[in-house]
């Protein structure tokens, strides 16, 4: 608009200064008209630059869509959606700030659960459910022990290794590498870890065994639990964790790894609880096989002794 004032003001005043008797007063007036169009030019392109370099500006003016056009679900999907965001923003800020707490706190939330949820499933049917919180508690301060050990542990496989095997030319074989180490040597020692702290510690809470007095005696009972169950325990674990951890060392980031872990986790932290604290015993690969054996050797003496047993009614029968 100031524009075309401008340019008819100097329109007029051109006009003029064709009429004799103003030379002066029109050739003035005209230079400052000229000034006025050409500022006023000026003016309306920084303007228009600001607002085209502002990406805000061009988000809320060419890409905004009035809310009439928005229906009930796209709303609800679109707030849930900035929920999930809004979370993972301050879960990678805090990740960034503070990793290691981070991590703990993470892994203490998912044991935690994960337990009271095995709990509650392995519970016996037709008599009521008794929550231990002990229990859980353990797994709970397990997770934040382990946290700090697969914090330091993985970040020092990713400078051991990178140092020899970079990233970007020998992704697969430095892959393959870590995991090797990590399930050979780092996964024995967290199973093991693992049994030996939350028995120690629910032990310890409520001791009601009188040769087990002493924290020594607990712990030397402890960790012959825990040598038991270790090689089992380790069978069953590469079943799963090679092909997860190939997966996780291959396409995620250092620093989200321990974050991918304690998603698989949920599940398997909870059958770690339930193998620790069922009655059952775990067996190694020759006892199944013993186990096995037996077993059919006990359904094959069943079945001769059911056979037996009708041929002698059948007998007896006929004498009859």
């Amino acid at each position: 608009m100031e524009i075309m004032k401008a340019m008819i003001e100097r329109r007029v005043l051109l006009t003029v200064s064709r009429v004799e008797g103003f030379p002066l007063i029109s050739e003035r007036l005209f230079s400052n008209s000229t000034k006025r169009v050409g500022a006023a030019i000026r003016t309306c392109l920084s303007a228009s630059t600001t607002r085209t370099s502002n990406p805000l500006h061009l988000r809320s003016s060419l890409f905004r869509v009035p809310s009439r056009h928005f229906s009930c679900s796209d709303k609800t999907s679109s707030f849930q959606e900035s929920i999930f965001v809004r979370m993972w923003n301050a879960y990678s800020q805090s990740l960034a700030r503070r990793p290691l707490t981070t991590k703990a706190t993470a892994a203490a939330t998912i044991f935690f659960t994960s337990d009271s949820a095995a709990q509650y499933l392995t519970r016996q049917e037709g008599s009521e459910f008794s929550y231990n919180m002990s229990r859980a508690l353990s797994g709970s301060f397990f997770g934040v022990v382990a946290t700090g050990y697969m914090h330091v542990w993985w970040n020092f496989l990713e400078r051991a290794l990178g140092a020899r095997l970079p990233l970007q030319t020998h992704r697969l074989t430095n892959t393959i590498v870590k995991v090797f180490v990590d399930q050979a040597f780092g996964a024995p020692f967290y199973i093991y870890s693992y049994y030996l702290v939350t028995n120690f510690l629910q032990q310890m809470s409520h001791n009601t065994e009188p040769d087990t007095k002493t924290p020594q005696q607990v712990l030397q009972k402890t960790h012959d639990k825990a040598s038991e169950m270790l090689w089992p325990t380790m069978l069953k674990h590469w079943r799963l964790w090679p092909l997860v951890h190939s997966i996780n060392f291959y396409f995620v980031p250092l620093h989200h790894r321990v974050l991918v872990q304690n998603l698989v986790l949920v599940f398997w932290s909870g059958y770690l609880s339930h193998l620790n604290h069922n009655s059952a015993k775990l067996l190694t690969p020759k006892e199944e096989i013993e186990e096995t054996a037996k077993e059919m050797v006990r359904r094959r003496t069943a079945s001769s002794d059911a056979s037996s047993n009708k041929v002698d009614a059948s007998a007896g029968a006929k004498t009859k």
